[in-house]
């Protein structure tokens, strides 16, 4: 019993401060960079390299926004971070940009899964390279005791530049509140 105990602690410490390291191409100079996500007790931050840059490490504030369910891949040269909370999740992707020489975000994603009867559930889309963001919703009728889905919101905003080493809770919120004001009045 003792050492399923000890073996129960174990796991559960090691979880608590694990880290994901991923290696991908960013700048297609055919060198891999490297990215890092490390998560403690009291959040998780990213840490990445460049080759480009001499291998300089960046690295972020701390973030509490998701935090041991957050993951990161990539598809190609893309970095994608996805963030899992308690009734929804955010997937926010990552290039570099040879513009800016640095990695920017080109969208985000978020699914919210609502309420118990999935009230505020649907999806939102914001390309921040076209600025188009588009977003389903849904609202439970309690009168007729299901769920509708409102109107897509289709709209043009005016496209915005996230760094990655600027990544922080605040963007994360702000990201999320990106559609907020679009919405029909009777459903914010």
């Amino acid at each position: 019993m003792k050492t399923i105990f000890l073996f129960f602690i174990i796991i559960l410490n090691s979880t608590a401060f694990s880290q994901l390291d991923l290696k991908l191409d960013f700048e297609n100079d055919n060198i891999l960079d490297f990215v890092k996500i490390t998560n403690s007790e009291n959040g998780y931050n990213f840490s990445y390299s460049l080759s480009s840059q001499n291998n300089k490490q960046f690295i972020t504030e701390k973030l509490t926004l998701g935090g041991e369910e957050t993951t990161i891949s990539n598809k190609g040269n893309i970095l994608i971070i996805h963030v899992q909370f308690m009734r929804g999740e955010n997937i926010l992707k990552y290039r570099f940009s040879t513009t800016l020489k640095q990695v920017q975000l080109i969208g985000f994603n978020n699914i919210q899964y609502g309420n118990a009867t999935h009230d505020g559930s649907g999806t939102s889309s914001y390309n921040l390279l076209t600025g188009i963001y588009e977003a389903n919703w849904n609202k439970f009728d309690y009168k007729k005791n299901r769920l509708i889905s409102i109107p897509k919101i289709k709209s043009k905003l005016p496209a915005k530049t996230y760094l990655l080493n600027k990544l922080n809770d605040k963007m994360l919120e702000e990201l999320e509140d990106v559609g907020y004001n679009l919405m029909p009045k009777n459903l914010r």
